[in-house]
């Protein structure tokens, strides 16, 4: 119930943000306010963040890039879709992350991932066709 609740919460406030700001002032006001957060605790750690980033660089660039590029899709699905409908097709990750848990990682449970996310696409579905 409370991820549920989280995710109706965060989804209607995105949904309000890009219906008063486009999404790209939006999604800047947003990682602004992250790096505000983040900047005392990352200059706190810095011999971490220099080590991770000399070991981890491309990772880190990828998904410095992927990360809000995904969030900012999303910011414009708001703009142009009903609220049910991003969100329920924003959720479809999960099923992508079973799988790819399973498969990619190897982390097992193929079979009841499997059932989790045909859940979650049952939903979907259900979402989609509900006009």
């Amino acid at each position: 119930m409370v991820t549920g609740l989280s995710i109706a919460s965060y989804s209607l406030l995105d949904k309000a943000g890009v219906a008063r700001l486009h999404p790209f002032a939006y999604i800047w006001l947003m990682e602004m306010g992250s790096c505000a957060l983040l900047t005392p605790v990352a200059l706190a750690k810095g011999d971490l963040m220099r080590r991770e980033w000399r070991v981890n660089r491309r990772t880190i660039a990828a998904a410095a890039l992927m990360s809000p590029t995904g969030y900012l899709l999303v910011l414009f699905a708001f703009q142009f879709s009903k609220t049910g409908y991003v969100v329920a097709a924003r959720e479809m990750s999960i099923v992508l992350s079973a799988i790819i848990g399973s498969v990619w990682l190897k982390e097992g449970g193929l079979g009841r991932r499997l059932a989790g996310a045909v859940v979650v696409l049952a939903g979907v579905a259900c979402v989609a066709m509900a006009r």
